[in-house]
């Protein structure tokens, strides 16, 4: 009975390791996710900027046409 014990003890230790390494790749891989979330919500906010950016020179620029347009054709 005790040799019953130490294989079953054996075994769920091994078990054990087992699942704390995959635990330990299971929370490398959230990080990885976490960092790359935190990078995609810095670039949507540069992507948000250019639009902005854009927006205004489109608007400029549609000004320009306007307030030059005019003197262009008599």
């Amino acid at each position: 009975m005790h040799a019953e014990h130490a294989e079953l003890i054996a075994a769920l230790r091994a078990e054990v390791n087992d699942l704390n390494v995959r635990l330990g790749k299971a929370n490398e891989l959230k990080a990885i996710v976490e960092a790359q979330d935190r990078l995609l919500v810095v670039a949507e906010k540069e992507l948000q900027k250019l639009r902005d950016a854009l927006t205004s020179q489109g608007e400029l620029i549609a000004k320009m046409r306007e307030t030059y347009g005019r003197y262009e054709s008599p």
